[in-house]
């Protein structure tokens, strides 16, 4: 949820270390890439900051609850 392939960062196939490494190395060896994923990676983060899920939480609450009564 929080890796978006080639944009924040790799996905690999579970366990595959050689190819987590060669990934990993990659980043490592762009500098444009290794900002650009950070960069992505603060933005990602923001939608998952605790009031923000909160918030979200509450308002998926609210929206089952009415759902519901109008049932």
């Amino acid at each position: 949820e929080l890796i978006h392939n080639e944009r924040n960062g790799f996905i690999v196939e579970p366990f595959d270390h050689i190819q987590m490494a060669a990934r990993a190395i990659d980043v490592l060896q762009d500098a444009a890439m290794y900002r650009r994923f950070s960069a992505a990676s603060r933005e990602i983060a923001q939608g998952h900051e605790l009031h923000h899920c909160a918030d979200i939480l509450e308002q998926t609450y609210t929206e089952v609850s009415s759902a519901a009564r109008q049932k």
